[in-house]
């Protein structure tokens, strides 16, 4: 009984001083933590802070400390889930969301930020110029040129002499096209965009037909196109997109047979012969404190042809922010030129972008494969081309004044593309006659947000 007696004592004692020691532990970390805050001294209140959560203590003003310490030294991906822990402690604090607010957007994060602000105060909206969540958001338009540097290649160019086999031949030579999107916030969880582009392109046109071949240097060719994509915030960091496409091309037929000649003679009728394509990309992504990864998946019937594309795609953020960061995607497309005989390719792209200095941006990129009616940034951008893009590189360069609303876009991009004579076999299109090309292409747009 009294070894029961001094067993139940000693554990007492101990109790005792466990608990006055976690209030010790408690009040010298709140008090450190402080005055850290105080002397901004950032890093070593990360470092104490987490220490202290390792240790167990864990309460609103200490991930608040730490959620301001990331923020100061710019790393504000690695802020956000501090933040949002504070909310947890105290969901109502308008410094919280404030600084909340703000890391989704220093962060690219903008679905985020506005699912986040349709919660604030009409105060805080006042505060942060918060006006209306919903509506119309930007509205941007964009020129691009392109021309094909090799004029002597097409000068000399080398038509087949064997006028038994039946197809067709073409090269770019130049192209102007205009784009205009739109962007609208439907919901705080759903956005909306659609854009509209025209497309002139010249092109070296040559067909053959049952013997007769045809030559056009300066063919004309145009193209309409609409798109209409929906990103939906589905849950923290996690997004879904859907992205619909109507395409009209508008080739032209001509009704005129010259024999074998090299260039056309006499009088040629022409009309347009319009056709229409569609295109469809579904995606998936999901933020993580310094990652975002997803993955994309596009079905198109672009040329007549059946397309199918799985993407995988990783961006990595080192600093917390967007002065650094890298995009890698990794793309498996099938063209189904032929249904028992798929076309396969694997395409890897390669992005990096670097904050010169503030405002301006510049992101520069490369790919590695071949790319043939292919489906571009997130499901936006298609390339309808039979002639394969066989190399690519180029950068984009990025103004945007903070407080202007206004963004400006440059961007320069070098093409090798590959121009065969295509013909049916076995139902299958084959293709000889391969020649490489080099087309620049500069693209210049300006975007204004509302």
């Amino acid at each position: 009984m009294r070894k029961l007696i001094l067993l139940i004592s000693a554990w007492f004692v101990l109790l005792i001083v466990v608990q006055g020691q976690e209030v010790m532990n408690f009040t010298s970390l709140d008090k450190q933590t402080y005055e850290l805050y105080l002397d901004k001294n950032w890093k070593d209140l990360v470092s104490l802070g987490k220490n202290g959560l390792d240790n167990g203590i864990d309460y609103f003003y200490l991930r608040m400390r730490i959620g301001i310490a990331y923020y100061e030294l710019g790393n504000y991906r690695r802020a956000i889930p501090y933040f949002r822990k504070a909310l947890v402690f105290n969901s109502k604090d308008q410094f919280a969301n404030e600084y909340l607010y703000y890391s989704y957007l220093f962060s690219g994060r903008n679905a985020d930020a506005i699912n986040l602000s349709e919660k604030f105060t009409a105060k805080l909206k006042k505060k942060l110029g918060i006006t209306k969540v919903t509506g119309i958001k930007s509205f941007s338009i964009y020129n691009t040129y392109s021309y094909n540097t090799n004029q002597k290649k097409l000068d000399d160019f080398n038509i087949l002499a064997d006028t038994s086999t039946n197809g067709w031949q073409n090269v770019m030579r130049n192209y102007n096209l205009i784009q205009l999107n739109f962007e609208h916030i439907a919901t705080p969880k759903l956005r909306l965009a659609h854009g509209y582009s025209y497309l002139k392109k010249q092109r070296y046109n040559f067909f053959r037909e049952d013997g007769d071949s045809v030559l056009y240097p300066e063919e004309t060719y145009k193209q309409f196109q609409v798109y209409i994509s929906g990103n939906l915030l589905v849950g923290h960091g996690f997004t879904a997109g859907l992205t619909l496409h109507y395409i009209n091309l508008r080739p032209l037929v001509y009704y005129e047979t010259l024999g074998t000649g090299r260039w056309p003679s006499g009088s040629t009728s022409a009309s347009a012969n319009p056709s229409n394509n569609i295109a469809g990309y579904f995606s998936l992504s999901k933020n993580l404190e310094l990652f975002t990864f997803g993955l994309g998946l596009g079905v198109a019937n672009l040329n007549d042809n059946i397309q199918f594309q799985k993407d995988l795609f990783l961006s990595v953020f080192p600093l917390g922010n967007l002065n650094f960061y890298f995009s890698s995607k990794a793309t498996h497309h099938s063209d189904f030129l032929n249904l028992d005989n798929p076309v396969n390719n694997w395409i890897f792209e390669q992005k990096i972008g670097i904050k010169i200095f503030n405002p301006v941006w510049i992101e520069l990129y490369g790919s590695f494969g071949e790319k043939t009616d292919f489906i571009d940034h997130n499901g936006t951008v298609i390339y309808n081309e039979f002639n394969p893009i066989t190399g690519d590189m180029g950068f984009n360069l990025i103004v945007s004044p903070g407080k202007t609303g206004t963004q400006l876009y440059l961007n320069y991009r070098n093409q090798t593309i590959r121009s065969s004579f295509n013909y049916y076999s076995d139902n299958t299109i084959n293709t000889i006659n391969n020649t490489n090309f080099n087309t620049q292409t500069i693209t210049g747009g300006i975007k204004w947000n509302f």
